[in-house]
């Protein structure tokens, strides 16, 4: 087993199993975005889930978020699971965009005009966050930021719509 799949198959067993890691080996630790990225996706793979929607936001340097949404995660309505650490619930609000149409990968950028195009409506969502990875998750994130791209399709749950 490669280290890569090796990474994937830690990654996709906490999720399926609902539990946290303190970090991945370092010898299968993604060196690049690229790495993290085909980890991501071998891990979402191995869960044998369907993808509901993207979690992505708008480039910044060498930052990038993107992670498929697993569909058996994403609630439009009341009660949804919360994960808490102890007390605390760690809540997101964000904007999320309904397309009309895929925008499938290719050459070309897509201008402004043509995504404001594929957009259906706008929703406000809330994301109730899990990690994968275990107390340390503040240092683990500061130092091997690879590693949390990797597992970044672990958000459990998602309100997508609100009344």
């Amino acid at each position: 087993m490669s280290h890569s799949e090796f990474a994937a198959s830690q990654l996709a067993e906490a999720r399926l199993k609902r539990k946290q890691i303190q970090r991945l080996p370092e010898s299968c630790r993604p060196q690049t975005a690229e790495d993290a990225i085909r980890i991501q996706r071998r891990a979402f793979e191995l869960t044998g889930e369907t993808c509901g929607g993207w979690k992505c936001s708008v480039p910044a340097g060498d930052r990038m978020i993107v992670a498929p949404l697993p569909a058996s995660t994403i609630y439009r309505s009341a009660p949804v699971p919360i994960i808490a650490k102890g007390s605390i619930a760690q809540i997101e609000p964000e904007i999320a965009f309904v397309l009309k149409h895929e925008l499938p990968p290719r050459t070309a950028a897509y201008t402004e005009d043509e995504v404001q195009e594929s957009i259906a409506e706008t929703r406000l969502v809330l994301e109730l966050m899990g990690s994968r990875y275990g107390s340390r998750f503040g240092d683990f994130l500061r130092s091997a930021r690879g590693q949390y791209a990797a597992s970044r399709h672990v958000h459990w749950a998602r309100s997508s719509r609100c009344p």
